[in-house]
């Protein structure tokens, strides 16, 4: 079971005596009597995880208009990358069945609209990467709070979620609840 350092309030095992994390020695009492007992937030069901999130978003609701305008963002890039693909193929396809008898204009029109796709797809892309960016550091505000917000529900380990290159950013976010 986790325990709360009553020193530094960090997340460690209720059977050591001394705190992994400040050093501060974890009194006999806390260790067998865990008045903070914490649940890890992946031991929970996925409908109560889901659950804890729209409780979550009910009480934050400036989060949820940040995450519905992301994946907004991001099926509107790939609708436009797909209808590009689209395009592209159609005058590949409309060139050389209209231009039979004469090959190397079809190719070099099939070259153009091949072209025109990277290059919308590039745009687009570059586009995507830019919101994605300035998402993520909105996303680790909304991981970092939401991450808060469970610990004073006794409820850890969301942050396992953050991979090692942000997780200088995340730890650098001061959050107050």
């Amino acid at each position: 079971m986790l325990i709360q350092c009553p020193h530094c309030g960090k997340n460690l095992s209720d059977k050591v005596k001394q705190c992994i994390h400040c050093g501060a020695m974890i009194a006999e009492n806390e260790q067998t009597n865990p008045k903070n007992a914490t649940i890890d937030y992946f031991s929970l069901s996925e409908e109560k995880q889901n659950a804890l999130h729209e409780e979550f978003l009910a009480e934050f609701p400036e989060h949820k208009k940040t995450l519905r305008t992301h994946k907004t963002s991001i099926i509107i890039s790939l609708c436009l990358y797909g209808l590009c693909l689209l395009l592209a193929v159609a005058l590949i396809i409309v060139v050389n069945s209209s231009n039979m008898n004469n090959p190397s204009t079809g190719a070099i029109i099939s070259l153009v609209a091949i072209f025109l796709f990277v290059i919308i797809g590039l745009i687009t892309a570059l586009v995507f990467t830019g919101k994605a960016k300035s998402a993520s550091k909105k996303f680790l505000v909304i991981s970092k709070t939401k991450d808060i917000w469970l610990q004073k529900k006794n409820i850890v380990g969301l942050n396992r979620l953050i991979d090692t290159e942000e997780r200088e950013k995340y730890d650098s976010i001061q959050i107050d609840l």
